[in-house]
């Protein structure tokens, strides 16, 4: 009977203590998935770590929650919620059961009974388990979402967790500007606080103690409800001042980072936002903070007020300038006498190559080494003592104008050079003469297929550029010597068979243009229909014509007829077949238009409709195994045909002198013998179990080994 002395408690299983110690060793995990609950027969049970369920089981489901309890760590607590539309019996006995169906915890309660709403009385249950394990670190807490049913008390605590420890928190009526004693109502930034105003701290001594506190009408402050534990005080917290002189309408944040132990930590807050005590205006000078803000700005109005301190002052200036001349209009003015003058100059006498400095200037009569009659220099002279110098000049005249350079090397010597320009010279009418053959032969030729060294090509000869070909030397296109291209008539011989008139032949020597007997290629090519034809002609002796073959569609048109037999059965990594096959599906296919496949296969694997169709292997899910072609390992099989799947004769042998079970492979019924021998009954065995070494039986409706599924293709 259940009293003062009753002990409670909850214990991992033998199986939940071996789970648990191979999680560790192995580095795993293991998840709590349900909770069973029981009556226990009415008795007053006491945990066994040997039990293996409970001792009368009311029901099991899957978890509500499962965590580890925040003020101990090797405590897990498991909880189940019972609706109020179940019940109607006692509770004294809990299970908890892992993922793999296993109990691995077991526990006692006191009685309580489950009622049902239909006996007038009804309740939502909640029934927890506190499990002392030696590590948590290996238990996986995981729930399904879709059986979770959450408590009141769960909700009011989620939500106020997750509101406490949001980054943005409550604004606050002010912030301090200094060191205060944290006590009692007291003025803050020019406000004076009323009891339970919200104040943040943030210019403590002791930077530990700063933080959002609330005001009592006497006494020590407290820190916030909503940032008075550390999980609440995070780094990069904001907080919205409402008031104060100093730090009224901005925006604080706390930029001290990880870990932050409240009341150890020192805690930093900075404004990020709001006001810097600027008024509004335009500044020449600002002071920006390192956010970027706004914090001073001035109008300086001298060089200093800018931080300028290496330049000249106005007055400095000033007295520098006094005494100085006035501002010159030419370069003499300034002293400078070697310089270019921008007054036209005279005509020189003399030679421009005596002038030892950059010049500018008119030539004529007087000049020694005018290019022309007269016109303007421009000389560039290398430094130095010595004659080197480019000079340009320009003659204008009607119809005349030439320009030209030299130039002047270190013994005095040059060349004057003259160059073309559109008024001298039109590259349209010039020739190259590299192009047409040497000057003393340079002649036209004599008609379209003249091919003597150095003639000039006209426009038509050998067909080139001309609207239409000229035809073979002789009608015979075994005399053309000239490459070039021509045309075919009806009455051109040394042509293919089937070239015919309309054709263009294309004749190609190596090297010597005329009677070269080594190397020659041919090309014959007729439009319609469309055929091509070439030969080659070696040492004097023409080849035979060779057409050339249109592009083929399949390996057959390439003439290649080893390729894969038709019938041949392939397995192909994708869901539709590659060219030239068909899905080995049964499926029923003309016997006209898959001809070739008929021949190979006919009616093996079906008729179709006796006459137009036939019936396509169907390989889909099925293991190919050798046909036994009277080797007698597969008996009595023919090629082609199918087979059940099917299990070898056997029977499981107990020890000497127990029962034994004899199977004919047919299924799972067995039939039972005493010492192999007697006919006493039949017994059905259940299914298969893990012998705990192996795993657990993978059961099916087929024996079947492991595989991958491709698709099954068939050659047409």
């Amino acid at each position: 009977m259940t009293d003062q002395n009753s002990q409670f408690f909850a214990i991992l299983t033998d199986i939940g203590r071996a789970k648990q110690a191979n999680a560790t060793a192995l580095g795993t995990t293991w998840t709590f998935a349900q909770m069973a609950v029981g009556d226990a027969n009415g008795t007053e049970p006491i945990p066994n770590s040997s039990q293996t369920k409970l001792i009368n089981e009311r029901r099991r489901a899957p978890l509500n929650q499962v965590k580890v309890d925040p003020a101990n760590a090797n405590v897990i607590i498991a909880e189940q919620i019972i609706p109020e539309s179940v019940g109607g019996w006692w509770i004294r006995e809990l299970g908890l059961y892992d993922a793999a169906g296993d109990m691995v915890a077991v526990a006692n309660c006191a009685p309580t009974f489950k009622p049902l709403l239909a006996q007038g009385s009804g309740r939502t249950q909640v029934i927890r388990i506190n499990l002392i394990v030696s590590n948590t670190a290996n238990i996986e807490l995981k729930i399904d979402p879709s059986v979770v049913l959450a408590t009141r008390e769960y909700v009011d605590l989620a939500v106020t967790e997750v509101m406490s420890r949001l980054d943005f928190k409550h604004s606050v009526l002010v912030a301090t500007t200094a060191n205060i004693v944290l006590s009692g109502i007291q003025t803050v930034d020019g406000v004076l606080l009323a009891a339970d105003a919200r104040v943040l701290v943030k210019d403590q001594v002791q930077a530990k103690d700063n933080g959002i506190y609330v005001v009592p009408a006497a006494g020590a402050w407290k820190r916030a409800q909503d940032a008075d534990a550390s999980v609440e005080v995070t780094p990069g917290l904001f907080v919205t001042v409402e008031k104060g002189t100093t730090n009224g309408d901005c925006v604080m944040q706390l930029v001290t980072d990880a870990p932050i132990v409240l009341g150890t930590t020192a805690l930093t807050f900075e404004v990020v936002a709001g006001r810097t005590g600027i008024v509004a205006g335009t500044y020449r000078s600002l002071t920006v903070d390192k956010l970027g803000r706004v914090i001073a700005g001035t109008n300086p109005n001298t060089l200093g007020g800018y931080g300028i301190t290496n330049a000249y002052t106005m007055e400095q200036v000033d007295t520098a300038l006094l005494g100085k001349a006035a501002k010159a209009t030419t370069l003499p003015g300034y002293g400078i006498t070697d310089a270019l003058s921008s007054t036209p100059q005279g005509v020189l006498t003399g030679a421009i190559a005596d002038i030892a400095k950059h010049d500018i200037g008119t030539y004529a009569g007087p000049t020694t080494d005018k290019p022309t009659a007269g016109g303007i220099y421009v000389r560039w002279k290398y430094p130095g003592a010595n004659t080197l110098a480019f000079d340009l000049y320009a003659h204008m005249a009607s119809g005349a104008d030439t320009f030209g350079f030299r130039r002047v090397g270190a013994d005095g010597t040059y060349t004057w050079r003259e160059v073309y320009h559109s008024g001298n010279f039109d590259p349209s009418s010039k020739a190259d003469k590299s192009q047409l053959g040497t000057a003393a032969t340079l002649t036209s030729a004599t008609s379209t297929t003249d091919s003597t060294l150095g003639r000039a090509l006209r426009v038509g000869d050998f067909g080139w550029g001309a609207p239409n070909a000229p035809g073979a030397p002789n009608t015979d296109a075994d005399a053309i010597e000239a490459t070039g291209v021509y045309g075919i008539s009806s009455a051109t011989t040394g042509v293919p068979v089937g070239a015919g008139s309309g054709s263009m032949l294309f004749h190609m020597n190596f090297s010597v243009p005329v009677g070269n007997q080594t190397a020659t290629q041919e090309i014959v090519t007729r439009t319609v229909p469309a055929r091509k034809f070439i030969r080659s002609r070696v040492a004097g002796a023409w080849g035979s014509w060779i057409e050339l073959a249109a592009k083929a569609t399949t390996i057959a048109g390439y003439g290649i007829t080893d390729g894969p037999p038709r019938g041949e059965v392939i397995y192909f990594p994708a869901s539709t077949p590659p060219v030239g096959f068909l899905k080995a599906n049964g499926a029923l296919i003309s016997r006209t238009t898959y001809a070739g496949l008929f021949s190979v296969i006919g009616t093996a694997f079906g008729a179709g409709d006796g006459s137009t169709t036939f019936a396509l292997p169907d390989l889909r899910g099925e293991f190919i195994r050798g046909w036994d072609d009277a080797r007698g390992v597969n008996v009595g099989r023919g090629i082609n045909t199918s087979e059940l799947d099917a299990l070898q004769g056997h029977y499981h042998s107990p020890p000497p002198g127990g029962l034994q079970f004899i199977g004919s492979g047919a299924g799972q019924g067995s039939q039972l013998t005493s010492n192999g021998t007697g006919n006493v009954g039949f017994v059905s065995t259940g299914s298969p179990v893990s012998d705990g070494t192996n795993g657990t039986p993978r059961t099916a409706s087929e024996t079947r080994p492991r595989n991958v599924a491709l698709l099954a293709c068939i050659r047409f």
